[in-house]
C-alpha cells in the first residue's frame, strides 16, 4: 500500500497495522519509509495497537474508544493521561510505569523510551534532584 501511494504521489498514506505479520527489519524499514516521507511534507497515519511502534515512531496520538475520540496530543503526554489510558485499555510502556512509580512527584513530561528516562534522570542531577525516590 506504501509503495502504491509512493507510485500515485500521495499526500497522504494511511496504514492499517502496517507491521502485523512482518520481521523486526522489514517493519524497521517501512517505518524509515514513513519518517521520510513524513520530512518530504507527507501525512502519514498509521492504525495500530502496537504501542512499542507508537512510542518509537510517533509524534502525535488519536485514541479513540467506543468510537469516539478520547485523545488527541503528543505521544509523550499520552502517558500522562491515567484515564485515558484506563478508558481505552491501552499497554502502558514499562518504562513509563517505572517512572511513574519512582517519582516523588507528577511527571510534567511523559516518560517513553530509555532515552527519555536517562534525560529525566540528567537532569534532576544537574539540579540536584532526578526526582526519582527509591525505597
Amino acid at each position: 500500500s506504501v509503495i502504491s501511494s509512493l507510485m500515485l504521489d500521495q499526500d497522504v498514506i494511511i496504514l492499517d497495522e502496517p507491521t502485523t505479520g512482518q520481521d523486526y527489519a522489514s517493519a524497521t524499514k517501512l517505518l524509515q519509509l514513513c519518517k521520510e516521507l513524513q520530512n518530504q511534507g507527507k501525512t502519514v497515519i498509521m492504525i495500530t495497537h502496537d504501542i512499542r511502534l507508537v512510542c518509537k515512531w510517533a509524534n502525535s496520538a488519536l485514541v479513540m474508544s467506543d468510537g469516539h475520540l478520547i485523545y488527541d496530543g503528543t505521544v509523550k503526554d499520552l502517558f500522562l493521561q491515567e484515564e485515558v489510558i484506563e478508558k481505552a485499555s491501552l499497554l502502558e510502556p514499562p518504562i513509563s510505569q517505572l517512572a511513574k512509580r519512582l517519582s516523588s512527584e507528577r511527571l510534567e513530561e511523559g516518560i517513553i523510551t530509555i532515552d527519555d528516562f536517562y534525560a529525566h534522570v540528567e537532569r534532576g542531577v544537574s539540579a540536584n534532584e532526578s526526582g526519582f525516590s527509591v525505597s
